[in-house]
């Protein structure tokens, strides 16, 4: 039986690719299913690795093939982490209820932070009447005038300011529209006059007082 190139008293296992030398378990070098003999391995691959294959004998990982296991393993291990984040991520933005999650659509309710419609332009003060318009009164009478006010489309206005001031004597007159004539008879046109403003626009009228004499106590 043949014995190794460097071990006579060993069996041999295979035999060198390159220089056909004989070896034994030991002396052989196996790299891509060919065998070679350690000095063979060494000068074609230098600045490689050693190990042992799966059969006990030396086997040489090339710096390079080393270099492509290394990357092959880091690619399985980053998209690896990848998955598990697509996967968390996908969790976090399923509903609880594990339903499938269906577009928003948009609300076609008014949104509580709509702006305010303004309010609607007031009507300008139209006309103003005074009641009654005439009377007649004894000295010392008193009447109760009163007045109210309308805009533009006829419509009566509430919240209007009056002023009121007594223009050609006869007596006296109270801001709530109370007159109370005087002790000296005579007809006082337009005396009684109250002046209206609304909305920055005011707009007067009058009312006639006559002041008749007593009648003379006859003996």
């Amino acid at each position: 039986m043949s014995s190794c190139a460097y071990h006579p008293d060993r069996d041999v296992v295979g035999a060198c690719v390159d220089c056909g030398k004989l070896v034994c378990a030991e002396c052989k070098t196996t790299l891509g299913g060919k065998i070679y003999c350690n000095p063979c391995a060494e000068k074609a691959y230098s600045g490689v690795t050693k190990g042992t294959s799966d059969q006990g004998s030396l086997a040489v990982i090339p710096k390079k093939a080393r270099g492509r296991n290394y990357s092959w393993r880091r690619n399985v291990l980053l998209f690896g982490i990848f998955v598990i984040l697509a996967a968390v991520i996908i969790n976090i933005a399923a509903p609880e209820d594990g339903s499938t999650p269906t577009p928003t659509q948009p609300s076609t309710q008014p949104s509580s932070t709509s702006p305010v419609p303004a309010p609607a332009p007031l009507v300008p003060l139209g006309r103003v009447q005074i009641s009654p318009e005439a009377v007649t009164l004894t000295p010392g009478g008193v009447q109760q005038f009163s007045v109210k006010a309308f805009d533009k489309n006829n419509n009566e206005i509430k919240d209007f300011t009056s002023s009121w001031t007594v223009a050609e004597g006869g007596g006296r007159v109270y801001e709530n529209g109370i007159f109370v004539t005087g002790t000296e008879a005579g007809s006082y046109k337009d005396t009684v006059k109250v002046e209206v403003t609304y909305d920055g626009v005011s707009e007067a009228v009058a009312a006639s007082v006559t002041v008749s004499a007593l009648p003379q106590d006859r003996r």
